[in-house]
């Protein structure tokens, strides 16, 4: 049983967008330049806060994650990947900032990979259900449980679970559960023709082999 994909050619915004946060990670100074503050004006600083962070390990975990899930996203849909994160990019450090008891700078991509998991979520599950894989669905329904669990426990504990504990950031789940919601948001509410038809652009149903 396989699970159908649309094949949408290399995935450049990916690459292109991950690497400029490699690329950041070489200026350690970064983050007091590019972060967004609770108070701060202009959209340079929601654009540029994503692609900064607050150190090598913070980076590695980020946009090491953001690169698989990008990468997946725009091969399953590049138009729902390409909205998914021009509705992030400026909603998701606005709402860290202001939906927080102890509002701090904000730096980093893990809002925007809570908002492409949710997103990539949301194109398996079509794609399973329309081509009756349950077996994939059922297998896929334990990452939003984990997901919850994280969200939970970097609430009441105020630390990571993956990158290592610093004094330099804590954890905002509230960049988490925003960008989870837009990136649900956006696989439901932004379809695209093939998703509606099965047999479009040379989507296979699942296969059994023997």
């Amino acid at each position: 049983m396989t699970i159908p994909r649309r094949k949408s050619g290399w995935p450049i915004a990916a690459f292109s967008l991950t690497g400029i946060a490699l690329l950041l990670g070489l200026f350690p100074n970064a983050p007091r330049q590019l972060a967004y503050e609770p108070n701060a004006c202009g959209l340079i600083p929601l654009l540029s806060c994503h692609w900064t962070h607050w150190s090598y390990d913070h980076l590695l975990w980020s946009s090491g994650t953001f690169g698989v899930l990008a990468v997946m996203c725009e091969r399953f849909n590049r138009k729902q990947f390409l909205v998914c994160l021009a509705f992030s990019i400026p909603l998701i450090p606005w709402a860290a900032t202001r939906f927080t008891s102890s509002p701090v700078a904000y730096a980093g991509l893990s809002g925007l990979d809570s908002a492409l998991f949710a997103l990539l979520g949301v194109q398996v599950a079509v794609r399973t259900v329309r081509s009756n894989a349950w077996g994939w669905f059922a297998c896929c329904t334990i990452f939003p449980i984990l997901f919850t669990a994280k969200l939970a426990y970097e609430s009441v504990a105020h630390q990571t679970v993956f990158v290592a504990p610093s004094a330099d950031f804590i954890p905002v789940p509230t960049a988490h559960l925003f960008g989870a919601l837009i990136g649900f948001a956006t696989g439901v509410l932004f379809p695209r023709a093939s998703d509606l038809k099965q047999t479009a652009y040379g989507w296979r149903g699942p296969t059994r082999s023997t």
